[in-house]
């Protein structure tokens, strides 16, 4: 925990949210400047999905409340001697639930469907950025960092960017949805919550280190893949001037462990746990919140004829929020994996936009695509690693 809440490392925090806030504010002006119609339907969908999920919730903890207390229900003209015998507000309150629950799922279909069109078109919009700057400014030599990320800036960048567009809004559902049942659950039992929130916020420090992990397999990953490529095209020469060999596995075995390719798989694997482990954290989180939960509550209740249907309520709302906050954990993740690509691509598109607004152009030629040299030499390409402080 020590070396968690250092100095240093509140300032890489500050450093790189700082980033990420002038990432994330770039993307909202692009999307909204670009498509506004279509996150605006987005956002109401996932509103009215929300709210659709919370009428369920409420007309649920609503019936288990009358059926805790037994009394008599007037509903119109309608009297319930005995909630607890009556199979018409039983029927009546599983119907209305269904529907709010049906209403919920479909709005939230159709959410899902317009963001992963927005996604699309926004990796449209990227391409035919990077086509248009490469093809204009490309040969200027404030560009000549860029060269050796060009075909990334057309295929991989824009593809990753489209995803964190996507995510970016996916992400506003379950924070709404979580802000509103921390205050269902404050309203249900104040000093219980605080107890619960003051539990989660002792497991941010994890959360935290999984995501920065996530993000240096991401780095490791992008830095390995090129002599990844290279290593496996000199393996396919090699075999095939070997005429004597025809073991696969003496070929294809204990060399990925030291090899390029194998970096490359590691740390595949290592982007992939990020996920995992944040889902493991928020679980465990869960567990304990569910233990003190029931040792708090429950020891209330022991001698107590009602207030039952409180405790259901409130677990039921928890789960809710929990969930919510394992899908904000898992899209910070995914963002955080993608974000490499954002950046680099945000900060292309600045450097170049800026030199065509300038009117500095600089036509691309056809070998713009050979990689720029170290030193002279055409068989090492210089790597240009410009994210490394990221």
């Amino acid at each position: 925990m020590k070396k968690v809440f250092s100095k240093e490392e509140f300032a890489r925090i500050f450093s790189q949210a700082q980033r990420y806030q002038v990432a994330m504010r770039w993307l909202w002006l692009e999307i909204y400047r670009n498509y506004k119609k279509l996150p605006i339907i987005c956002s109401i969908l996932m509103l009215l999905a929300l709210g659709l999920k919370l009428g369920a919730l409420l007309l649920l903890s609503k019936y288990v409340h009358l059926l805790d207390l037994g009394h008599q229900v007037d509903i119109f003209s309608w009297h319930i001697e005995n909630p607890r015998r009556s199979y018409p507000l039983l029927a009546a309150s599983a119907t209305l639930s269904l529907l709010f629950f049906l209403g919920s799922c479909i709005s939230t279909y159709y959410a899902e469907i317009n963001m992963l069109r927005l996604s699309v078109l926004y990796e449209e919009h990227c391409i035919r950025r990077a086509v248009t700057i490469i093809s204009t400014v490309g040969n200027h030599p404030k560009l000549r960092e860029w060269r050796n990320n060009f075909s990334r800036l057309v295929s991989t960048d824009p593809r990753h960017c489209g995803t964190i567009a996507r995510l970016v809004l996916r992400s506003f559902s379950p924070l709404a949805s979580g802000f509103a049942t921390l205050g269902i659950l404050m309203y249900i039992d104040f000093e219980l919550t605080i107890t619960l929130a003051l539990l989660v916020l002792l497991a941010t420090p994890w959360l935290y280190r999984v995501s920065i992990r996530g993000s240096a397999q991401t780095r490791a990953l992008e830095r390995y893949a090129t002599r990844s490529i290279q290593e496996k095209r000199e393996w396919i020469i090699n075999r095939a001037k070997s005429t004597n060999d025809t073991s696969i596995e003496s070929s294809l075995g204990k060399p990925f462990e030291a090899t390029a390719i194998g970096k490359t798989l590691n740390a595949y694997l290592g982007r992939l746990k990020a996920t995992a482990e944040s889902m493991l954290i928020t679980s465990t989180v869960m567990a304990f919140a569910i233990f003190v939960i029931l040792l708090q509550k429950g020891s209330q209740l022991l001698y107590g004829a009602t207030g039952w249907g409180q405790l259901a309520t409130y677990l039921i709302v928890l789960r809710i929020c929990l969930g919510n906050l394992t899908q904000l954990m898992a899209l910070f993740t995914s963002l955080n994996r993608f974000y490499l690509h954002l950046y680099r691509f945000m900060t292309f598109s600045v450097a170049g936009i800026a030199l065509v607004d300038a009117g500095e152009l600089a036509p691309a030629t056809p070998d713009i695509w050979r990689p720029i040299t170290a030193k002279g030499s055409a068989d090492k390409p210089e790597e240009v690693e410009i994210l490394d402080d990221l």
